[in-house]
């Protein structure tokens, strides 16, 4: 809960801030900007994700493994995911190849 609680005082003093430049750009005159202020909202938005997908990755790395079993189970299936890939990258080089070949 108390992540949460960050993530949302983190985000509503980011939209104010950027509300309160918004604002003073709008005062000085819409001759000085030629960008409109809504094409602001998609960069804004990816530079938030990109902080929350940050705070959600530091909460996930700082829990523990699990016990010695999970550790077991999650390396077993590491390693079979990296057989599967080799497989798939194998397959997917033979079918360039015969592509450029034809």
């Amino acid at each position: 809960m108390k992540f949460f609680k960050k993530t949302a005082v983190f985000l509503v003093s980011f939209l104010a801030l950027t509300s309160t430049v918004f604002a003073s750009q709008a005062s000085e005159g819409a001759a000085t900007t030629s960008i409109p202020t809504a094409w602001w909202i998609a960069p804004l938005a990816s530079v938030v994700a990109l902080v929350i997908a940050y705070i959600f990755y530091k909460k996930v790395m700082s829990t523990p493994e699990g016990n010695e079993q999970m550790i077991a189970i999650a390396s077993h299936a590491m390693r079979e995911a990296g057989g599967l890939l080799e497989v798939s990258l194998k397959d997917v080089n033979l079918e360039s190849e015969t592509r450029i070949g034809d």
